[in-house]
């Protein structure tokens, strides 16, 4: 059993890990939190930039548990959450009547566990089930007060993605010149781009929830022959639903791998992929403010292929390498926000709203 612990001007770390009480099995946790938040608050209020604070910090851990049963299988447990937020109000003053707090928080919850088994010397699969969120928080909070009245407002601000996923990837070495990598992976995916909830408001819209199920097979062949001359061969095959949409791709990637003598060697290769998850942002905002959206009928997957060609040689005995890469890529149905569109937030038409 070990650990480390660090203190400093910005920031604080700690490491512990060690076996457990069962048999082959061990642990790590390791953790670190920013130390700038109070002084950046200082030092906003002591300078001349008006009568506000302003603080940003993060925060993140990570946690692992491994175990051996046997020399043929390995199980692992994974854990990670992490935060940055951002933080800016007015100082309190006695003759103020308007008050103001600003929160931004993003970040990510990831649990994950995984079984790796060596079923022959030829036949290998690693077989896990993960949970994965990312989310943008926003929080403002606003009051007046005069004479006769006091005014308060609030905006709560919620964006989320989630994702459910199993993975079955399995290696077979058919010969000595044949490798097989093949598999699939399915993910259930929860999608809240924008619920907004104002306190001024008489009815608050429902929550705007989109469900997919995306689900892909694939496959890939790395032939060796002549000398090192290698080629890979794969195909991926995409299915992907929601709610009154459908997609179906199909993915081939090419590589090959030439081998000219001992110290020169010449690459190729060829992909095409397809991404059901959109990543946008808007403009004009200081805080994060990015958002995933599924695609739909009106926001049609994106696609890309992508060309490389490359070489690298080896000079002097190896003393000396040289690479050189050439790629062309072509991506289609990318998606953004209309220029001069500055936020989804409380906007029920964002959907409409792309470019």
């Amino acid at each position: 059993m070990k650990g480390s612990f660090g203190i400093g001007i910005t920031d604080a770390s700690f490491s512990v890990e060690g076996p457990l009480k069962i048999k082959n099995t061990s642990f790590i946790i390791t953790g670190r939190k920013t130390l700038v938040d109070p002084l950046m608050a200082l030092a906003s209020r002591l300078s001349d930039g008006g009568p506000y604070i302003v603080s940003y910090g993060f925060h993140d851990i990570n946690g692992k548990f491994s175990w051996k049963p046997n020399e043929r299988n390995n199980f692992n447990l994974n854990i990670y959450q992490g935060d940055d937020y951002l933080n800016f109000w007015s100082t309190k003053k006695v003759s103020s009547t308007e008050k103001h707090r600003l929160n931004n928080t993003w970040g990510n919850l990831l649990v994950s566990a995984r079984w790796n088994s060596l079923i022959s010397s030829k036949l290998y699969s690693s077989n896990s089930i993960s949970y994965t969120r990312y989310r943008l928080k926003d929080y403002i909070k606003y009051s007046l007060t005069s004479r006769t009245d006091t005014v308060n407002f609030k905006r709560k601000y919620l964006s989320s993605v989630q994702d459910i996923s199993y993975r079955s990837a399995w290696k077979y070495n058919a010969s000595e010149n044949w490798v097989i990598d093949f598999g699939l992976q399915s993910s259930l995916l929860s999608y809240v781009p924008n619920n907004t909830y104002i306190s001024n408001r008489d009815v608050q819209p429902p929550v705007d929830k989109t469900n997919s199920l995306e689900t892909a097979l694939y496959a890939d062949n790395k032939l060796t022959f002549l000398r090192n001359q290698e080629v890979t061969l794969g195909l991926r095959i995409v299915n992907y639903s929601t709610r009154g949409f459908s997609g179906f791709s199909f993915e081939p990637r090419l590589n090959m791998n030439i081998a000219l003598n001992e110290n020169h060697t010449l690459n190729a290769s060829y992909m095409r992929v397809s991404q059901y998850s959109h990543l946008i942002f808007t403009t004009g905002n200081i805080m994060n403010n990015e958002v995933w959206i599924p695609a739909n009928k009106q926001i049609p997957a994106a696609k890309s292929d992508q060309f490389t060609i490359g070489w690298n040689g080896g000079f002097n005995n190896m003393a000396y390498s040289t690479e050189v890469n050439l790629y062309y890529k072509k991506m289609l149905n990318l998606s953004t926000f209309k220029e001069g569109y500055t936020s989804l937030m409380g906007d029920e038409n964002w959907l409409y709203q792309k470019k």
